[in-house]
């Protein structure tokens, strides 16, 4: 049996879909938290994937100046795991960084053979934004022993 995978540009009624994709990952201290208020602000940066109309899995690209943007909230549902979800959704944001003009994503990951595989590479922590750092990962619980790595892919 076939499954058809749809990736689109998530709207508001999405924000619950979205919501509880990223909080499973996140009690389990995978990704940081989002609240639905968060998820409604940025509504325009998320991507959600869906499979004969169930949401499978979700991710952001967010803009953080004129050269680079991250990704980010890059959930999938276990239900639709080793599917290929996750790779397709990082495809399609990459894929609007090239359309936006942007030369670079990087992103903070625990899976860091996955990015490797889809052209991203180790960089230093110096590399991502001192905001990104003073506004979000200093609401993580995890911050003061934060094993995520930077991954870093060019776009040009």
């Amino acid at each position: 049996m076939s499954m058809d995978l749809i990736i689109e540009n998530a709207n508001l009624y999405n924000i619950d879909a979205i919501y509880n994709i990223i909080e499973h990952e996140a009690q389990k201290n995978l990704l940081l938290i989002r609240s639905k208020d968060e998820i409604a602000t940025e509504i325009r940066t998320f991507k959600l994937a869906k499979i004969e109309d169930k949401p499978a899995g979700c991710a952001s690209l967010y803009i953080w100046n004129r050269q680079l943007a991250e990704i980010r909230s890059l959930a999938v549902s276990e239900d639709f795991r080793k599917m290929g979800i996750g790779k397709k959704l990082v495809d399609a944001l990459v894929e609007d960084a090239m359309v936006l003009g942007l030369k670079q994503v990087f992103a903070l990951t625990y899976q860091v053979e996955f990015f490797k595989k889809l052209g991203f590479y180790r960089v230093e922590f110096d590399m991502i934004p001192d905001k990104k750092i003073w506004n979000y990962c200093t609401r993580c619980p995890l911050l003061p022993k934060c094993a995520e790595k930077a991954m870093l892919k060019d776009l040009y």
